[in-house]
């Protein structure tokens, strides 16, 4: 079982090849607690030696996969790290995660593989420490953490091969625990494999789809080297356009190109570029392993980016209403209201599903939650779910929101699902204020994160309800649509708390 230790002043760095997490203190609505950890369970030789022989582009359209956990049956829908990786013919990696363990990491590649780490360094002496004593073939990269920027939580992969490039996009980070090697905890992982273009060309540009477009966008922003940029339109994007790219890059984005592109703003482009945009009432489920601060406003700029919007609809409401006046909602806001209160679930664990679960307590370091949230008088807690993985006994870290409208759009899909870094929380999503000096919208995000949206086409409904204007999502609980698609891992419907509480982080520490 990985210990979780406190917070606290350490040193860190490269020894012998050795890298580890450098330590933060956790803000408000720090998404994760950082940890090192070393593996439990390892694979046999005969399966180290199985995953080598793994090559070649295997999923062209995309697949979301649960990670493999150590004692539990594979069914098909979960992958290893080492069938992730494609070791044998791996050139180069770039590796971006919250929490590693390095030493497991290249235990993992082939000695001759380029690796570059994109890590959380909020100055030059944490950069320094990193980089000490690290082999030649090592890069780094550390995105900007100024201000209030708080987290690098993106967890991205991008693995650069002979045939292909692979854009990997989980939800766990780079530890044994994350990828099931102790037995005790899942993850969901998103990969692509990008089919390398003959003969040197490039794609051009101009026709890269929304997703490229938005993934060099972000790998930009965190400032990775320009060649290893280039090097992307070696690949063909072209069968990334039913995808879209999501991304927080953190600190403050002002109204225009870059705040419509990032956060929950981002989110609502997301939508929008994939024809996802609707003004129906939507069935919203949202799975997390860390909860911030939340509040209807929040949820309500959630629900609206569901939609499509921009962002700027529930910061015109919060921002240009007259002070203590009631009575003053519009009919649009009091349907969004009634649409979060009535259609939208959270899961996150009770207490007493982590301290029975497989790990236990010493095995929720990174399922966080505060009781100052909790006990907000602001806090949504009816809309609270138990989270139960249908792999009984584990613990998820898994963020994912599943998204139904109540009849399909005129594209033909009816669902769709995010996969990727972001929790629940402002730190993640970002949250829209005003300008002090310009008076303008400007978006706030604390956190570095990324994901990917996945929609569903319609067929993917019963024959019986798939036909017809109005074919759609009648049941609230109903994820059935997502069946074949993307893998759906906590137990639905969750239970209600009913005066029960939640898993607080403090309750590991003994507090």
């Amino acid at each position: 079982m990985p210990n979780h230790p406190q917070h606290g002043k350490k040193t860190f760095g490269i020894r012998q090849t050795s890298l580890q997490e450098p330590s933060t203190s956790p803000a408000d609505t720090s998404p994760e607690i950082p940890y090192v950890t070393k593996p439990r369970q390892h694979l046999s030789s005969k399966a180290q030696a199985e995953a080598l022989n793994l090559s070649g582009i295997q999923y062209p359209d995309g697949t979301a996969k649960k990670t493999w956990v150590f004692g539990y049956d594979r069914k098909g829908d979960d992958i290893k790290i080492e069938e992730v990786l494609q070791s044998s013919d791996l050139e180069l990696a770039v590796l971006s995660s919250f929490q590693i363990d390095a030493d497991w990491v290249i235990s993992k590649l082939d000695v001759k593989t380029k690796v570059v780490w994109v890590l959380q360094a909020k100055d030059e002496a944490q950069k320094q420490n990193w980089a000490s004593g690290a082999p030649k073939h090592f890069r780094f990269c550390f995105p900007a953490m100024d201000g209030n920027v708080n987290c690098m939580h993106s967890k991205l992969m991008l693995l650069a091969h002979k045939t292909h490039l692979r854009v990997v996009i989980p939800s766990a980070n780079l530890t044994p625990y994350d990828w099931g090697e102790t037995g005790c905890l899942e993850n969901i992982c998103f990969l692509i494999d990008l089919p390398r273009l003959p003969d040197g060309q490039e794609t051009d540009l101009k026709k890269l789809t929304p997703f490229g477009e938005e993934l060099l966008h972000f790998l930009r922003a965190m400032g990775l080297d320009k060649p290893q940029i280039e090097s992307m339109r070696r690949f063909d994007f072209s069968r990334t356009a039913h995808l879209a790219f999501v991304h927080s890059i953190g600190g403050s984005h002002h109204i225009g190109m870059q705040m419509s592109t990032t956060g929950l703003c981002g989110l609502g482009k997301a939508v929008r570029d994939l024809g996802l945009n609707t003004e129906d009432e939507l069935n919203i489920d949202f799975l997390a392993a860390s909860i911030g601060h939340l509040n209807e406003n929040f949820l309500k700029s959630m629900y609206l980016a569901a939609q499509g919007d921009d962002g700027l609809t529930e910061y015109e409401w919060r921002t240009h209403k007259p002070p203590k006046k009631k009575g003053l909602d519009s009919e649009v806001e009091l349907r969004v209201a009634d649409g979060v209160r009535s259609r939208c679930r959270i899961y996150f664990p009770l207490r007493e599903t982590v301290q029975m679960s497989k790990g236990g307590v010493d095995g929720a370091g990174t399922i966080c939650f505060q009781p100052k949230y909790w006990n907000s008088s602001t806090f949504p807690r009816a809309l609270m779910r138990d989270c139960k993985s249908h792999r009984k006994g584990l613990l998820m870290h898994s963020k994912m929101i599943f998204v139904r409208s109540e009849r399909a759009n005129l594209r033909g899909h009816v669902a769709w699902a995010y996969v990727g870094s972001h929790n629940l929380s402002e730190s993640a999503w970002g949250r829209l204020v005003k300008d002090n000096t310009t008076k303008k919208a400007k978006i706030n995000i604390r956190n570095w994160e990324c994901g990917v949206v996945i929609p569903v086409p319609s067929s993917a409904l019963p024959a019986e309800t798939s036909t017809g204007a109005g074919a759609g999502v009648a049941d609230g609980f109903d994820m059935s649509v997502f069946d074949g698609y993307i893998p759906v891992p906590m137990v639905i419907p969750g239970e209600e708390y009913q005066g029960r509480r939640p898993w607080f982080y403090s309750e590991q520490q003994g507090n």
